[in-house]
């Protein structure tokens, strides 16, 4: 009895001594094996970009005499615009052959001189507030044989000044067939000069319309390489054009320049109310196809009591004058300011 009761013992405690070791036990976590395939590095490709290339760029021009000297085009203007698409252009129902470069731009706070003589016959001088309008365009000589009537006629002064310089019978066909290595520049400025404010303040002195007079400016040629000045003297007939020609440059890269102009003017007076005068001014330069000096100087009125030219000839006859924008008449000069402008631009 007593061996069954210790068997009976024994298995018992063999019993609890494996359900304690099954409660110890901590479970291990799953753990999954990735096996990774090795790949050989791929050869390196050089890939086709899409960049844009930068190209080198041409150096800037170097600085004309004008701009040396501090002068700057278009200093003053409203505007400027230009129109780089051009081909030709209509001008009288025709149309002009043109290089891509037409400009246009305009000076809205511009003064000249505006003048009224009184039945007291005491002359009334004030300035007058003046708006100027520009258009500048090129002709290539190529186009001066096209048969195009507005074009021969600008061009037949120049044949004809070319035939009395050079004693020579050619023809008109000969001359512009000769000038495809040339261009024509074509230059318009309209003042609009309004001196109603001043007619208004002197109505009381018996002013009448032909009474009014103005002191304005021509716009006188400029070379911006040499600053050499072209420019008419005093005395002009609109109706009789003169044809001026210079050659500026150093020896042996001489360049010779030919110009002429024309000069309008009407009055839109309107009694007690208003006096305004339009004056238009169209130049014909004619220069080689690849100068590029050629510029307008137009003076504008500030303090001069009096309207008087800087460069005269000597003699009280209609021609052209030369002078320099180093002349003592330029350098010391206080009664203008000067506006210089021209195709070239600050775009």
């Amino acid at each position: 009895m007593k061996i069954r009761i210790t068997a009976q013992i024994l298995a018992m405690v063999l019993l609890l001594t494996v359900l304690a070791g099954c409660g110890a036990a901590k479970a291990e976590p799953e753990v999954t094996t990735v096996e990774t395939t090795q790949v050989p590095a791929a050869e390196a490709t050089t890939e086709p970009t899409t960049e844009p290339t930068t190209m080198p760029t041409e150096p800037p021009a170097p600085p004309t005499l004008l701009e040396e000297q501090g002068y700057i085009f278009w200093e003053g203007a409203a505007e400027v615009s230009t129109d780089k698409q051009s081909e030709k252009w209509l001008q009288k129902g025709e149309y002009i052959p043109i290089t891509p470069r037409k400009l246009t731009a305009a000076y809205e706070d511009v003064q000249m001189q505006f003048a009224i003589v009184g039945s007291d016959r005491k002359e009334y001088r004030d300035m007058a507030d003046t708006k100027v309008e520009i258009l500048i365009s090129e002709v290539p000589g190529s186009g001066f044989d096209d048969g195009i009537n507005w074009l021969d006629e600008k061009l037949e002064l120049f044949h004809g000044a070319y035939q009395k310089r050079e004693s020579s019978k050619a023809t008109y066909e000969e001359w512009t067939n000769a000038c495809s290595d040339r261009k024509l520049i074509y230059m318009k400025a309209i003042y609009k000069i309004d001196g109603t404010e001043h007619y208004l303040k002197t109505i009381e002195n018996g002013v009448k319309m032909k009474d009014l007079k103005v002191g304005h400016s021509y716009p006188d040629l400029v070379d911006a390489e040499t600053g050499t000045v072209f420019c008419i003297r005093t005395k002009y007939d609109p109706n009789k054009p003169e044809v001026g020609c210079w050659t500026v440059g150093q020896e042996g890269s001489e360049t010779q320049i030919q110009a002429w102009f024309t000069r309008n003017y009407s009055w839109n007076v309107q009694e007690e109310k208003q006096a305004v005068l339009t004056v238009t001014f169209e130049y014909y330069v004619l220069v080689p196809a690849d100068y590029e000096g050629i510029s307008f100087c137009m003076q504008e009125y500030t303090t001069a009591e009096k309207v008087d030219r800087l460069i005269l000839g000597d003699t009280g006859k209609s021609g052209w004058g030369v002078g320099s924008i180093f002349d003592e008449a330029f350098v010391s000069c206080e009664d203008y300011r000067f506006h210089f402008f021209g195709l070239k631009t600050t775009e």
